[in-house]
């Protein structure tokens, strides 16, 4: 009996053994899924904050765009920081990888050649964009310097209806209505241009310098031309003083001592560099130099006095350019800001006719200046105004060959980023622009407009080296 008894006990207990091995297994594999679930929360909680951040950075309005990698905010920021920052496509990458690694987020980072299609392609939009055909424009246009072995046409068009002629005009005020490229121009074929923009767009009048080319075009189109008051200026000048004795010495001397001390301790005395070709455009800075030469005068060396002496010697010439000087700033003032009309050239020539020194380098600018307002007055109506300053296409020949196209020998696709200088864009615009225009569209217009490169054609031309077999 007792034995029955015994063997019992052993089944139950045995029993209990089991079942608390069960439980006990059972109890590590809940600890097991715990901490397998608490990892995968905190990883996610992660993932969600570093959402947040990034759509901080980024704004509510960043969309995935059509048939694109990144999302809209990421190419807006690469498009903005190209255009507006003036960053190069490689600094505009490396600036996002900066502004991750910094706001502590994750982002896609794009090649410089992403960047540099995508700018391409926000160009190509602003470019082709319809344009209301109830505005009437003002047309600015020149010819670029040879790039390569062509030549750009550019042609701006300011909107007269909205403008107030109450400030200079800057890259938001113009929008690019022709982007020619060609080995040359001549007045025929800038002319022929000019007919193709009539047929779209309601034209006013034009704005360029004097060039022949140029001149002629208008001629045949029998237009309203407005000569540019900054060339004026720069042409007179050069009528006034290119065989004037005075200023040759003068920029001999200057030319002279920055040989001399371009490399030595007294380098920071010398003036800024300036091109022989727009020496009459940029003459003033030497005069701006002068004078801070003659304030410091007491501070310098005995040496660097002897070598400056030049500019003692040269006082009554430099007493003539400086009086220019203050005329030009003072007729800028006017024509540039509230344009020309029969207004400011009254003004202008009230001006004048001040008490200025008896200088003949002076009187003979003046009789310029005159002239050149006496001829625009006959021309323009009496009870209108309109632009005479055509610096804003400077600037933008400027910023496309130091910024935009930097290095490259030939004119590319990358033209086009000129017509999307000085927008004010947003993410929904970049995603419509980079939707709406596709990569063939660039490439279409590549080829029908610009021309292979020299190391294209010589990659054409030489054969291609192949290995030893």
């Amino acid at each position: 009996m007792g034995g029955k008894a015994e063997a019992r006990l052993k089944d139950s207990r045995d029993t209990w053994k089991k079942k608390a091995r069960e439980k006990e297994s059972q109890k590590k594999n809940y600890k097991k899924r715990i901490t397998e679930v608490s990892s995968s929360r905190d990883a996610w909680k992660q993932k969600y904050l570093s959402l947040k951040r990034q759509s901080i950075v980024v704004g509510k309005s960043y969309e995935k765009v059509t048939h694109h990698t990144y999302d809209s905010g990421i190419i807006w920021l690469s498009v903005w920081m190209q255009l507006i920052g003036k960053c190069s496509f490689r600094s505009c990458r490396h600036v996002i990888i900066a502004l991750g690694l910094y706001l502590d987020v994750t982002l896609r980072i794009p090649s410089a050649s992403s960047i540099r299609m995508w700018t391409c392609k926000y160009g190509y939009y602003e470019y082709h964009k319809e344009k209301d055909e109830q505005i009437t424009w003002a047309i600015i246009a020149d010819e670029s310097v040879s790039i390569g072995q062509e030549r750009l046409l550019l042609i701006l068009g300011v909107n007269l209806n909205e403008w107030k002629f109450d400030r200079a005009l800057c890259s938001s005020d113009v929008e690019v209505l022709g982007l020619e490229i060609a080995t040359s121009w001549t007045s025929i074929t800038i002319s022929q241009k000019i007919s193709q923009l009539k047929e779209k767009h309601n034209i006013s009048y034009s704005l360029s310098d004097e060039g022949n080319n140029l001149q002629g075009a208008w001629k045949m189109q029998n237009m309203l031309t407005i000569n540019d008051c900054t060339h004026l200026w720069a042409k007179s000048l050069e009528r006034v003083y290119q065989d004037d004795t005075d200023f040759i010495n003068f920029m001999q001397s200057v030319a002279s001592l920055r040989k001399r001390w371009i490399l030595s301790k007294s380098s920071h005395l010398l003036p800024a560099a300036i091109r022989v070709k727009s020496r009459f455009h940029q003459v003033f800075e030497y005069i701006t130099w002068s004078e801070s030469i003659k304030i410091v005068w007491d501070k310098l060396s005995e040496q660097e006095q002897k070598e400056l002496q030049f500019i003692q010697q040269n006082q009554l010439f430099l007493q003539g350019l400086s009086t220019i000087k203050q005329l030009v700033e003072r007729l800028n003032n006017s024509f540039k800001i509230k344009g020309l009309s029969w207004q400011t050239i009254q003004e202008s020539l009230n001006l004048l006719g001040e008490n200025l020194p008896d200088l003949a380098q002076v009187e003979q600018f003046k009789k310029l200046v005159v002239g050149f307002l006496t001829h625009h007055k006959a021309k323009i109506e009496a009870n209108k105004t309109y632009l005479c300053c055509s610096d804003i296409i400077e600037s933008t020949f400027g910023r496309y060959k130091q910024t935009i196209a930097k290095n490259n020998k030939n004119i590319t696709e990358l033209v086009l980023a000129l017509a999307g200088l000085g927008k004010k864009f947003t993410p929904p615009q970049i995603k419509k622009a980079m939707e709406d225009v596709k990569i063939k569209d660039i490439q279409r217009w590549k080829k029908e407009n610009t021309t292979r490169s020299l190391a294209k054609i010589k990659r054409d031309f030489f054969p291609k080296k192949r290995g030893n077999k």
